[in-house]
């Protein structure tokens, strides 16, 4: 079994929203894809045997004022983290978290924070088992599903 990650580009776009629509509750629009292309270091795609499988889509979100991400109050968003059904439990998603981690230590960035929708459990039992901790949790935040409540959860890097 061979796993990889790489970088989501203009030509493999397409496959993120696949693994997307297939794998979450929630649908992203146009912009968000768009986006994807123009993220570079924080949007990847994840393989099993050279079939795309996994995506993760990040953003770095700036304190107000702040000018790059040398300053440590910065912080990682991720906005989406999804494997297709049939290849979770293989470390796809593992890995492109590492991914992301690593970006974060090269950036000097020291906090990545996702919302996970407090309905999914093996979601939130997942970020805990890799060092996310929930620091609170938001109402009305998903308003496509019928319980909109998300978990914050929060990880130190």
């Amino acid at each position: 079994m061979s796993i990889a990650v790489d970088n989501v580009v203009a030509n493999n776009v397409a496959m993120l929203r696949c693994i997307n629509e297939r794998s979450l509750p929630v649908k992203f629009d146009a912009k968000f894809y768009e986006g994807a292309v123009e993220a570079k270091d924080l949007c990847y795609l994840g393989f099993y045997e050279e079939i795309p499988v996994g995506g993760i889509r990040c953003e770095l979100v700036m304190p107000e004022g702040a000018k790059n991400a040398d300053n440590a109050a910065a912080k990682l968003y991720i906005m989406s983290l999804a494997v297709l059904p049939a290849y979770r439990r293989h470390g796809i998603g593992s890995l492109l978290l590492s991914k992301v981690v690593e970006v974060c230590r090269e950036k000097k960035v020291h906090e990545i924070v996702i919302h996970v929708s407090v309905e999914n459990e093996d979601a939130l039992a997942w970020y805990k088992k890799r060092g996310f901790e929930q620091t609170g949790t938001l109402e009305g935040y998903y308003k496509q599903l019928s319980n909109t409540k998300a978990a914050v959860l929060v990880k130190k890097v």
